[in-house]
């Protein structure tokens, strides 16, 4: 297949074209030069647009990001109670509640298991911190984390998890079938793929991610 009328950065500057064999880029060069080289290849036009090599993340925990995806964004939320309003709309539909992207570094207070508990008291819920690093869930859900694990960077009373507790959360969720976690896993790469993101580095490779790779 050629690729023709287009910018490929090579590293060393800008070349028109390149002849693409089994998914290998085995030719660069100009538009004219490789038509006249490969005169039997499908061509695609890109009509002057750019092709750069595809990002590779070095750090991105592929699970998390994939229950990220399937979560209500808390990003622009600036308030607990425009958060509570939120979550009390997608729980409809919800057995578990997954919130991601809050930021309440400008409320009067921290989020806290009493505030989520006015979402419900009885269905887990999750709010992911825009950081990455603290999580908030309401009662339910605190009643679902084993037992002793990562006890240091858990403030029941507040419902507040922290730093190696918030890994905990994924123990929170049922056990998922293969195909169920497959095709999640697949959701997730094309999400990443769509964005120029082509390799990964995961920090949680082990457990049901390696399971979902295979």
């Amino acid at each position: 297949m050629l690729f023709v009328n287009g910018k490929f950065y090579t590293g060393k500057g800008f070349s028109e074209a390149v002849f693409v064999k089994d998914g290998i880029i085995e030719e660069v060069g100009g538009t004219e030069a490789l038509i006249k080289a490969h005169p039997n290849e499908e061509i695609v036009d890109l009509e002057k647009r750019l092709v750069i090599p595809g990002f590779n993340d070095s750090h991105i925990h592929v699970l998390s990001y994939s229950r990220f995806l399937e979560s209500v964004n808390l990003r622009g939320a600036e308030s607990k109670e425009e958060i509570i309003a939120l979550g009390k709309k997608a729980l409809e539909n919800n057995n578990i509640l997954v919130m991601y992207g809050c930021d309440d570094s400008f409320f009067p207070a921290p989020l806290t298991r009493s505030d989520l508990d006015l979402i419900s008291s009885e269905k887990p819920v999750i709010v992911h911190r825009s950081c990455g690093h603290i999580a908030f869930v309401n009662s339910s859900a605190l009643r679902l984390l084993p037992e002793g694990e990562a006890a240091g960077y858990i403030d029941p009373e507040n419902g507040i998890l922290k730093e190696d507790a918030v890994s905990l959360l994924e123990k929170v969720f049922p056990k998922e079938s293969p195909s169920r976690l497959k095709e999640r896993i697949r959701r997730t790469m094309r999400n990443l793929n769509s964005l120029g993101i082509t390799s990964l580095a995961t920090g949680d490779v082990a457990g049901d991610l390696e399971e979902g790779l295979r």
